[in-house]
């Protein structure tokens, strides 16, 4: 009864008059003892009031609902791709919004819609794999700079894949302690070509001479980082650098006189497919059998 007649002046009320009132709905939804009938009749009141054309009509829903744990989901659904002034509050706080809801979102979203949901207090693993897939660097940059968020290898790896070419992505994914020397290694490739492809340097030194820096610089890079490499990591970075065409004779005698003699029996496993312990018994002794 108290709902209808409200609707009923929501026809005629000012715009100022519908924001109070919608302020007062959405408290007294949370807060008051409602009987059910009269809550859902307070939802569908919230629901009409989506399409207010007034947006400070909206906003005085968001700001009241969107920081609680009880409040009608596909309501904040729906206030999250509203406006951006409106969406956003929703979109950084709301607890009601799953991780199926922020995907959508993501995927129907802008670039700012993709940034707020990187910098929620929280982002799943699938939210994050979600972002990295589809953002562009801007917002997983926000990604990649918000400790709540839940950031995979494999997920890195993608980032890594999709931006490495942006500076600040390759400065965010090489600060972090959990990335792996695979996707270090790809990082180098990403430095290297940048290298190679400045104009600055290559005018100052010479497109020839610049590839060839540039390659034994990366080679130097990917040597040193093979330091801190073990067990099935190491096997793994193998195999990456085999298949980009990486583990060449020079680069290979490059690792051995460098000391990575644990690098340089898991090439030469990878290139021959011999038996693991054979290779290691050939480079010991110096004899095939």
């Amino acid at each position: 009864m108290i709902v209808a007649a409200f609707l009923r002046w929501v026809e005629t009320a000012k715009t100022q008059e519908r924001a109070r009132a919608a302020n007062a709905l959405a408290r007294a939804y949370l807060k008051s003892d409602m009987a059910p009938d009269e809550r859902q009749a307070a939802q569908m009141a919230m629901t009409y009031l989506l399409d207010d054309p007034a947006p400070q009509v909206r906003l005085a829903l968001a700001d009241i609902l969107a920081r609680e744990e009880c409040a009608p989901r596909a309501l904040m659904v729906s206030l999250a791709e509203d406006q951006p002034e409106i969406a956003s509050v929703v979109i950084l706080c709301s607890p009601v919004l799953s991780d199926a809801d922020l995907v959508d979102i993501a995927g129907r979203g802008t670039v700012e819609t993709r940034a707020l949901i990187a910098a929620r207090s929280e982002v799943s693993v699938g939210v994050a794999a979600a972002l990295a897939e589809i953002g562009d660097a801007a917002e997983l940059e926000v990604l990649l700079d918000n400790p709540g968020a839940r950031i995979t290898s494999f997920t890195l790896r993608r980032i890594a894949e999709r931006h490495g070419h942006s500076e600040r992505i390759r400065a965010l994914l090489l600060d972090r302690d959990d990335l792996t020397s695979g996707v270090r290694q790809l990082l180098v490739q990403f430095v290297t070509e940048a290298l190679a492809g400045s104009d600055l340097v290559i005018g100052a030194i010479g497109s020839r001479r610049i590839e060839r820096i540039a390659r034994e610089a990366g080679d130097s890079a990917t040597i040193a980082l093979l330091a801190d490499v073990h067990g099935d990591e190491l096997v793994r970075l193998t195999e990456q650098l085999r298949v980009a065409g990486r583990l060449t004779p020079a680069f290979l005698m490059h690792a051995l006189c460098a000391g990575r003699t644990d690098f340089f029996s898991s090439a030469i496993v990878a290139i021959s497919g011999l038996d693991e312990r054979r290779v290691r018994s050939i480079l010991a002794t110096g004899r095939f059998h």
